[in-house]
């Protein structure tokens, strides 16, 4: 409806008037000036937050999410900016396990999944009882049950047969 997107530009054009320095507030109105069709506002908000917390992993993730937005840039580009980026980070505060869960979930999914697997498995060698690791777990655990019934049944519908071959994984990987 362009009417409420007009009232949530206006809104966040607002509240980011009001708070020019809160980071909190620049990145939730970046994130809804991205939604309701304004990616360069939304990217120079970003720039500003990242300027005002420029080692803040948040923020880091939702100006790589902020970049999906950018029309002026191939997928490819987008993908070696954040590339680029995440290496930055890794130089800079090290391989944290903080900084590698934040790298590897925005990695997932984007071309570059053999780096977030290795991540990932970083993560869990080193770092095996911390909070990122349990999240790369659920993350993992998640996948596959999204493996074994990619489509949901609406209530009521019978669950299918899940593939027999994704099932022996599911299995291997509860025990693992």
């Amino acid at each position: 409806d362009p009417a409420h997107r007009e009232q949530a530009r206006a809104t966040a054009e607002l509240a980011a008037e009001l708070a020019p320095d809160n980071v909190d507030v620049l990145v939730t109105v970046a994130g809804t000036l991205g939604r309701v069709g304004a990616p360069d506002t939304a990217i120079q908000l970003l720039a500003h937050a990242e300027s005002l917390a420029p080692s803040s992993l948040p923020v880091r993730e939702a100006v790589w999410s902020g970049l999906r937005g950018r029309d002026d840039l191939s997928s490819d580009e987008k993908l070696e900016v954040v590339l680029q980026d995440i290496d930055e980070l890794l130089a800079a505060h090290g391989r944290t396990q903080a900084v590698l869960y934040t790298a590897q979930r925005q990695l997932n999914g984007s071309g570059a999944q053999e780096r977030a697997t290795a991540m990932a498995d970083e993560i869990l060698r080193d770092y095996p009882d911390s909070r990122e690791a349990e999240g790369v777990l659920i993350g993992r655990h998640r996948a596959l049950q999204d493996q074994l019934w990619p489509t949901r049944p609406a209530p009521g519908e019978p669950v299918p047969d899940p593939d027999p071959e994704v099932l022996a994984q599911y299995r291997q990987a509860l025990h693992d």
